[in-house]
């Protein structure tokens, strides 16, 4: 992978515990887990949007980021003031290289 396509910096975080909202409600809180990587954050339009849409009907971004073994659907992307959930991952040709994240964004 180029370096160069990778020209964003986002936040992978993870669930640290939860907390109590002003509602009384639990709700999580969340870490760092790796902080500042390089990514490709891009908006799918056309028929790559309707083909994100078949994997996750909710999608909105898709960030490709290296090879990480241990980042799941269970964490979260932040992008500046944007939070990206993880809707599904592609070890891209299994190669253990790149992943792609097709993302949905929290409301």
């Amino acid at each position: 992978m180029r370096s160069g396509l990778l020209r964003h910096r986002v936040t992978v975080q993870e669930k640290s515990g939860t907390t109590r909202n002003s509602r009384g409600k639990l709700v999580p809180t969340w870490s760092a887990k790796y902080d500042r990587i390089p990514a490709s954050v891009e908006t799918p339009t056309g028929r790559e949007f309707e083909q994100i849409r078949q994997l996750v009907g909710t999608a909105t971004d898709i960030v490709t980021i290296r090879y990480y073994a241990d980042v799941t659907r269970e964490h979260r992307i932040v992008f500046g003031s944007r939070v990206l959930t993880i809707g599904h991952i592609n070890n891209v040709d299994n190669r253990d290289i790149t992943l792609i994240l097709t993302c949905t964004e929290e409301t």
